[in-house]
């Protein structure tokens, strides 16, 4: 009969899968003449102290039923013993507190834990209710009483009162907390909103050292985090070892404009390299309409000033002002498509197609030729099965192009004739073939919406054999054909219209498209530039507050920054940067969570050889001091799209989010290929995370900068990904 017990008890330890099963079973089968009480621990003598430990996670979301467990991981941590957490600081440190032990009466799981869990979504409001009623399973029955809940440990997160049952708090400590409990208001329910907002409170000085024990398994130089948890069934950790950061609250300051510097050229097309340097390219290096023959490689981890620029040139005889450009997932080189015939007969398209190529700095003709048709002006969104789609542009006869074209690897550039857009093609003088704003929505399809005022149409091309067309609605605003967007989420891009509204298009149907107007920033952004910053918000910078002389008045421009939140609908006006960013500029988000905002000119009032550093205002608390911000350790430098990944982060159990960002090509106020999401992850243990990448249709084939983002909403710097693509 106890083996049964002891039986049973081994089958409920294996719902837990974060941890090796085989070992924990023959401990328990190897000795039944001991009772299963015995095996798995009587409950211990209350501990003293709660030492800080996220590392189990509360339960997996997959599992309702809990299980006291052994871990060999084993933390301590001298700042909380210092400060002398106790039962009875349930009130004051609310999250800190552990209800759960494992034999030894180490802590294994907080209540913080199960806020984190509840404020990113992997418990529901069903399993929170559920999980407050669960009984606490070891260790702290003698401090609540039989029968004590999850509740009685976890008030601020269950709602129940702080000192039910609470046997082990003394009158001096039940006294100082309850005027604590003054100073903190209780929750009125138990939403996730309630939930993700308790944090510590600033700790005393003089406590701030830890001292901690990692897993002692590491992953050796010849195998993968992956292949390792594979073959042996458990979690593994890169070196180095991380330093664990504190969870003292931190209230973000303003964000800041940095030193301005110089650039070698008007970079007008910008675009961070699979290398992490970043691409510029659009004029001479004096700053002359038309690239002549020039661009410009900035190593921008190395600094912002000087040798760090490095000025190039090429020896194709093609003038890539106004191209596109697109990372090929084939081989991980960038395809520059299109551009300006060179003076004295400028404004004509060119069907040249060149390659730049990221390990040797080289631009030469692409080994695949050009184009069937000229293109100037056109645009280029990389598709979910590895090809690249191209569409509108000006001829090599001052028309537009109407006809797209799709970029395989294989063969090079084919025509799609049956998709031939309808307000290029009947209106080929007028400009509506200026870089169509173009998306790749959720099912696969390309929805290209006219950039014009007096033709605002909307389409969905389909690539399949000879392509098709299909006219699915109008935009219900005017806005210059150099106003901004963006695809900030998955189906929903951002557009400014001339009057300053911010409206949403949802094109996650191939049929229709809705439009919802969200905001208004007082004034239109013509020439300005959208960028999303690694907590998904998009920050707006440049351009000029109206439309007169195609929105390049240096009067009217727009120095100012503009932030907004798309899940608060929160827009907030931020520092101004030196210079005006009007026709010609660019913006790009870099690894660091840092915008650069760059360019202008040629034409136009200025010619902006140079660029600006904006930090967000992440980067500082409330004192404009610099953060801690979370780190990755260690991260897989290409993956697959639909496939879980690992990652090692300092510490797993301040992670909210782990999001990612396509990183794109910014240019003429557009950045089509950029696309922002919030993957889903699972804890293994305190720096191990399994990561969930999105399909193809969503998370398509290209370079990404990978995030996690603490407690705080401060993210960490970014970690470049190849996804569906050759090796970085």
């Amino acid at each position: 009969m106890k083996f049964l017990l002891c039986a049973a008890a081994a089958a409920e330890l294996k719902m837990l899968r974060l941890l090796p099963v085989l070992p924990l079973l023959v401990l328990l089968l190897a000795t039944t003449s001991s009772s299963c009480e015995a095996k798995l621990g009587s409950p211990p003598p209350p501990p003293s102290s709660f030492d800080h430990d996220d590392s189990q996670g509360l339960f997996p979301p997959d599992v309702e039923e809990s299980a006291v467990i052994a871990t060999t991981i084993a933390t301590t941590s001298t700042k909380e013993r210092n400060l002398g957490l106790t039962p009875s600081s349930c009130i004051e440190y609310p999250h800190e507190f552990r209800y759960e032990t494992d034999t030894n009466g180490t802590p294994l799981t907080s209540c913080f834990k199960m806020a984190v869990q509840a404020s990113r979504g992997a418990i529901s409001s069903r399993q929170m209710v559920n999980r407050c009623k669960k009984r606490i399973v070891a260790g702290l029955d003698g401090r609540y009483g039989a029968g004590a809940t999850i509740a009685d440990a976890c008030p601020l997160i269950c709602g129940a009162p702080c000192d039910a049952g609470d046997g082990g708090a003394t009158q001096d400590a039940s006294n100082s907390n309850a005027e604590q409990a003054e100073r903190l208001p209780e929750p009125e329910n138990n939403s996730d909103e309630d939930i993700a907002v308790v944090l510590l409170p600033e700790e005393e000085e003089g406590n701030d050292e830890a001292e901690t024990v990692f897993p002692t398994v590491v992953a050796s130089p010849t195998t993968t985090i992956q292949e390792q948890v594979e073959e042996a069934g458990t979690v593994v950790e890169e070196k180095p070892t991380p330093t664990i950061a504190s969870f003292e609250p931190i209230q973000k300051g303003k964000g800041e404009w940095g030193d301005e510097f110089d650039m070698e050229l008007i970079p007008i097309h910008t675009m961070l390299l699979p290398d992490g340097q970043i691409l510029s390219y659009g004029t001479s290096a004096k700053g002359r309409q038309g690239a002549d023959l020039y661009y410009e490689v900035w190593d921008w981890n190395n600094g912002i000033h000087g040798k760090v620029h490095k000025l190039l040139k090429h020896k194709t005889e093609a003038d890539i002002f106004c191209s596109s450009l697109n990372v090929d997932p084939s081989n991980g080189n960038i395809i520059i498509m299109g551009g300006d015939v060179r003076s004295p007969n400028a404004g004509y398209g060119i069907e040249t197609v060149l390659e730049y190529d990221v390990k040797d700095e080289s631009v030469r003709k692409h080994p695949k030729g050009n184009m069937h048709y000229a293109r100037w002006y056109g645009t280029s969104v990389n598709l979910p099965n590895g090809d690249i789609f191209v569409v509108g542009g000006r001829d090599d006869d001052k028309k537009g192009s109407p006809i797209p074209e799709v970029y395989s690897a294989d063969s090079g550039f084919r025509t799609l004739k049956g998709a031939s857009v309808p307000a290029i093609a009947k209106e080929k003088s007028k400009n509506h073939w200026w870089y169509p704003h173009t998306f790749v929505n959720s099912k696969g399809d390309i929805i290209v919406i006219m950039p014009r005022k007096d033709n605002a149409d909307v389409y969905r091309i389909g690539v399949e054999g000879n392509g098709s067309i299909k006219r699915i609605g109008r935009k219900p605003f005017e806005a210059h054909v150099r106003s901004p967007s963006i695809m900030f989420r998955t189906d929903q891009v951002a557009f400014l219209d001339d009057k300053g509204s911010l409206w949403v298009a949802d094109i996650s149907s191939s049929s229709a498209v809705k439009w919802d107007k969200r905001n208004n920033i007082g004034h239109g952004r013509t020439n300005g530039s959208m960028a999303i910053l690694p907590d998904g918000r998009v920050a707006i910078v440049g351009g000029a507050r109206s439309t007169d002389d195609g929105g390049s008045k240096l009067s009217k421009a727009e120095h100012s920054i503009h932030i907004w939140d798309a899940d608060t609908n929160k827009l907030t006006r931020g520092a101004s940067e030196k210079n005006a960013r009007l026709y010609h500029s660019s913006a790009l988000v870099l690894q660091d969570g840092s915008l650069v905002s760059a360019g202008g000119g040629a034409p136009g009032p200025v010619k902006n050889r140079n660029g600006q550093l904006y930090h967000p205002d992440y980067f500082y608390n409330t004192k404009q001091e610099k953060t801690p911000r979370p780190k990755i350790i260690a991260c897989p430098r290409n993956i697959n799209s639909g496939e879980t990944f690992l990652i090692t982060v300092d510490d797993a159990s301040r992670v909210v989010k782990v999001t990612t960002t396509k990183s794109g090509a910014s240019s003429h106020t557009r950045n089509s290929d950029t696309r922002w999401l919030d993957l889903k992850f699972d804890v293994l243990n305190d720096t191990i995370l399994k990561v969930h990448a999105e399909e193809r249709n969503i998370m398509i084939g290209g370079l990404w900068m990978l995030n996690t983002i603490d407690v705080n909403g401060i993210p960490s710097e970014a970690s470049l990904m190849g996804v569906d693509m050759a090796p970085l």
